[in-house]
């Protein structure tokens, strides 16, 4: 006896992502999807003054990803939710004067056990990391912190992950190893299977009078740590 069965629709989530993310950003919308299917996790979102860095942290809270913890001016947050039509309620708001402030207690909300993670906002990315990444933080490892852009490419099956493109200006051989390990631990945390790694640098051939491409030899030498 054949079976039958109604095709399976999709669940309201699912719809929005496609309309959030069509196909061409199928890609994004999977790593969106994966998250949400995570639970939401607490994560500060230091100074949220705008309208994009608000509306970014009420979105991913509205998917279930993130538990946002907005740190910063209660007033600006609030006058920024109200403008854009953001819906912050019940929402934590942790009060700070300025965006150096704000940094501060967002790390120490991360000590405390309160948060899991920090997540830019409107104010500068200079601010932003100086409080990150100096020492009496307590945030830094034996490895180079490192930025990752995450892009992807019509026309090619898989995400790109770019790096350093914000952090680390010039970095020598040590560092050049730490920013390709966070890549390779951000790509497997992703559920992206095995990566291949990809060295860059301005020319095809090798130049001894250009020190990225020597270090670059070297680099692809090292051995890459194994996941725990």
């Amino acid at each position: 006896m054949q079976e039958s069965h109604a095709p399976t629709q999709p669940s309201a989530q699912d719809a929005e992502l496609s309309h959030l993310f069509p196909e061409p950003h199928a890609l994004m919308r999977d790593i969106v999807a994966k998250a949400s299917q995570l639970g939401p996790v607490p994560y500060a979102i230091v100074w949220p003054c705008s309208t994009h860095a608000l509306g970014g942290a009420v979105e991913a809270a509205r998917h279930g990803i993130i538990q946002p913890v907005l740190v910063g001016d209660r007033s600006a947050i609030e006058k920024t939710a109200l403008e854009a039509d953001l819906d912050i309620t019940g929402m934590r708001i942790e009060q700070a004067s300025d965006p150096a402030s704000a940094v501060k207690h967002a790390v120490a909300l991360v000590h405390s056990g309160e948060v899991a993670g920090i997540t830019k906002g409107s104010l500068h990315t200079d601010t932003f990391m100086a409080g990150i990444i100096k020492q009496e933080s307590g945030l830094r490892t034996r490895r180079r912190m490192s930025h990752v852009f995450c892009i992807a490419v019509p026309d090619y099956p898989d995400l790109l992950l770019v790096s350093d493109a914000a952090i680390n200006i010039e970095p020598d051989l040590i560092t050049k190893r730490d920013i390709v390990q966070n890549s390779i631990d951000l790509h497997h945390a992703l559920g992206l299977g095995t990566p291949r790694v990809a060295l860059l640098s301005a020319v095809e051939t090798i130049n001894t009078k250009i020190q990225a491409l020597s270090t670059r030899r070297a680099c692809a030498k090292w051995p890459i740590e194994k996941r725990s």
